[in-house]
């Protein structure tokens, strides 16, 4: 194959995929909710911050009750038992600092199975809390990224031109160096 219908098929084999950056996921909360009234909110940081820090805070979002939680499982993830049903949401009493893949301030859990009627606590009880560092935003900050619908609604990703044009300067980098390699005869 000449050089020329090399470097076409590569062309059309990276000009025609649409391009995917390796863009960072956004920072935030992971929930998981256990039946029995058990919520575990695993943080997604790379900040170095390890629970229980400065607290995680649960807002019951119809009655506006705030609680403090500092149990956790790990290093990452809090606890919070005997949550009666209803929807809450959790976040770090100090926020995290705004990431290039987008910052939660919270997220959302919704507890449909709550605890059987007397529920015992195997680990410490939430304490009252007075306020929560969000508002109605959910965000700290967003990523730049457009989401496939031109929208800057997409919570995580970055800019795809640059991958384009990285992808092209890479492939005539690597067709000019297998065209004069050492070793090939010149015609």
């Amino acid at each position: 194959m000449r050089a020329w219908e090399t470097f076409a098929a590569m062309a059309v084999a990276f000009l025609g995929a649409p391009a995917r950056a390796n863009a960072p996921a956004p920072e935030g909360y992971t929930p998981a909710v256990e039946p029995g009234g058990t919520v575990e909110i695993h943080v997604m940081t790379t900040s170095g911050r390890r629970c229980p820090d400065d607290g995680l805070l649960r807002r019951n979002t119809s009655t506006g009750e705030i609680v403090q939680i500092t149990t956790c499982s790990d290093d990452l993830t809090f606890v919070d038992q005997c949550v009666l049903a209803g929807e809450y949401q959790y976040g770090l009493a100090t926020p995290l600092a705004c990431h290039v893949g987008g910052t939660e301030y919270y997220e959302t859990a919704t507890v449909t199975d709550g605890p059987a009627e007397g529920c015992t606590r195997t680990i410490e009880a939430p304490a009252p809390a007075t306020s929560v560092p969000w508002g109605s935003e959910k965000w700290v900050c967003r990523s730049s990224y457009r989401g496939p619908d031109n929208s800057s609604n997409f919570p995580f990703g970055c800019g795809t031109g640059s991958v384009l044009g990285t992808n092209l300067l890479v492939v005539l980098a690597g067709l000019g160096l297998w065209r004069w390699r050492p070793g090939r005869r010149r015609a």
